[in-house]
């Protein structure tokens, strides 16, 4: 049974200046969009709250949601609470580790799911095994029956 991937609420700035609240899979600090992948860190985790009548109702402090700031096609995160909102350049060394880090895990999975099932091949033949058996079994039926009643009836 494949493990289910937590998800976590997401706050994206857009290059549109936009902002899109999603929902993404996080898999060892790495979030992933449809296009994008992005840094999971501690500086960069928010929480939120809504504000009912523009303000004016206190909020429910029980529904205080929790997200990250990330910003499209940049997969260094936001830092809110720091004196520089954006993190140290991202480089290509860091990018090539995350991707190298993927790769491994990527691989590591598709391994353990082969290793746990048969192949196909195996499959085809216990199934034809299976078939012949049955063949062989109905034969022996069809030529024993009537030569035990011929030997119980002489």
């Amino acid at each position: 049974m494949a493990k289910r991937k937590s998800k976590v609420d997401v706050l994206k700035f857009n290059k549109d200046l936009t902002l899109q609240w999603k929902k993404l899979p996080l898999e060892e600090s790495i979030m992933v969009d449809d296009e994008n992948g992005y840094k999971a860190s501690t500086e960069s985790f928010i929480e939120i709250v809504k504000y009912k009548f523009f303000g004016f109702k206190k909020p429910n402090l029980e529904k205080i949601k929790g997200g990250f700031l990330v910003r499209q096609d940049a997969p260094d995160p936001l830092k809110p609470s720091a004196k520089n909102i954006f993190n140290k350049e991202f480089s290509s060394e860091d990018l090539i580790y995350y991707e190298d880090e993927f790769l491994s895990r990527s691989m590591s999975q598709v391994e353990e799911k082969n290793s746990t099932e048969p192949d196909y091949i195996q499959k085809a033949l216990v199934r034809i095994l299976l078939i012949e058996s049955i063949a062989v079994a109905v034969l022996v039926i069809a030529v024993g029956i009537p030569k035990i009643i011929e030997n119980m009836g002489a």
